[in-house]
């Protein structure tokens, strides 16, 4: 439920046929926005609406910021882009939203423009998953000096879960692999404390990630990543 404003630019097409785009991140981090649906637990209509228009103020002067940092170039849309915590509510719970994203449409036409448009984006866990992948890509390339990340390893993107996620290939094209770590069966072997009960539990956790990515595997051969 984090939200992270970024600017990005279109920076044209290299001689090699290669789209360039130019990303600034504008802020490392704001509000949760989650909790701005149906709001709390004993939260007065009163008070969430005060909460809803803080925060979509807060999201306005970024977009502000955004807006001068494209030196006055009118922007057509602003995206949002909704990720798991979004996509596992109920249906009456994802239209509890609606009154915030009206508010957001509103600074958005009052922060970057009277005809721009707020696009709301429902992404899939795969899509996520790509997403993700290029961002460690992204951040390889900077710190480590890595040229191309041939694989992504990790939980999926919600504390409840026991998936581990597995995007291997181009960023782009990414295979996406899941793994459902048998957690009950977990709690049962570690239950004592034993040695033999983690040994067992790893063993177990190897044998369900080896069938769920065995093919990443043969897909990685032909991939010259990091």
């Amino acid at each position: 439920g984090q939200t992270q404003v970024l600017l990005m630019q279109d920076k044209g097409i290299t001689p090699e046929g290669v789209e360039r785009i130019a990303v600034t991140r504008l802020e490392p981090s704001s509000a949760s926005l989650k909790d701005l649906g149906a709001g709390l637990e004993g939260e007065d209509a009163e008070t969430l609406l005060k909460r809803r228009l803080g925060a979509a103020a807060a999201v306005g002067d970024l977009l502000k910021k955004g807006f001068e940092a494209a030196e006055g170039k009118v922007q057509d849309e602003v995206v949002l882009g909704l990720t798991a915590w979004h996509r596992e509510l109920a249906d009456e719970d994802q239209a509890s939203f609606e009154g915030l994203w009206d508010v957001l449409r509103q600074q958005v036409r009052d922060n970057v423009s009277p005809s721009a448009t707020l696009e709301l984006v429902m992404l899939g866990a795969d899509e996520e998953a790509r997403l993700e992948h290029r961002a460690a890509a992204y951040a390889c390339a900077q710190v480590l000096g890595a040229s191309s990340l041939g694989v992504v390893l990790g939980p999926a993107a919600t504390e409840e879960s026991s998936r581990i996620l597995c995007s291997c290939g181009s960023q782009e094209e990414s295979i996406i692999r899941h793994a459902e770590l048998p957690l009950e069966e977990g709690e049962k072997l570690l239950a004592d404390g034993s040695e033999e009960g983690a040994t067992a539990w790893e063993g177990r956790c190897m044998e369900v990630c080896g069938k769920a990515f065995g093919d990443c595997a043969v897909i990685l051969k032909g991939f010259a990543g990091d």
